[in-house]
């Protein structure tokens, strides 16, 4: 019994710290955005800038500075071995497009070895895949 009081805060505390990134604000920046077919094969390859802002209730998405979309969050799910290096962060939202269409859209920020993704999908356009590659990576944003 003294044993499972011993290591039960230690398994909460590695718990916690596995999710503990899913409560933060986030910014990531991008220098290249690669177009997919649903089969994951490079369509298009872009050299842009991309910002990708997440907070607990959107997703902001600035791309060259000019188009800015915005998405409304309706779950996440976070599952980190080291929070932003080693895991992964599934978004579902929704997108309110231009002509006033909403859209189910969901975002897959990955880590592997330190070098984080994001795998964007739009649930009508299976075919259709954005990946970027983040370059840089900031938390706790207000």
């Amino acid at each position: 019994m003294k044993l499972l009081i011993l290591i039960f805060p230690f398994l909460f505390s590695a718990v916690d710290e596995g999710y503990a990134q899913c409560g933060k604000n986030i910014r990531l920046t991008s220098s290249k955005t690669i177009h997919m077919d649903g089969n994951g094969n490079i369509t298009q390859t872009e050299i842009e800038k991309s910002v990708v802002e997440i907070n607990q209730l959107l997703i902001t998405i600035n791309v060259r500075d000019e188009s800015k979309t915005v998405c409304n969050i309706k779950s996440i799910e976070c599952n980190w071995d080291i929070p932003f290096k080693n895991g992964k962060t599934l978004i579902e939202a929704t997108l309110n497009t231009k002509d006033g269409e909403l859209k189910n859209v969901v975002l897959t920020i990955q880590g592997i070895d330190g070098q984080l993704i994001l795998l964007f999908e739009m649930e009508d356009r299976p075919d259709k895949l954005i990946k970027v590659i983040i370059d840089m990576f900031e938390e706790g944003l207000e």
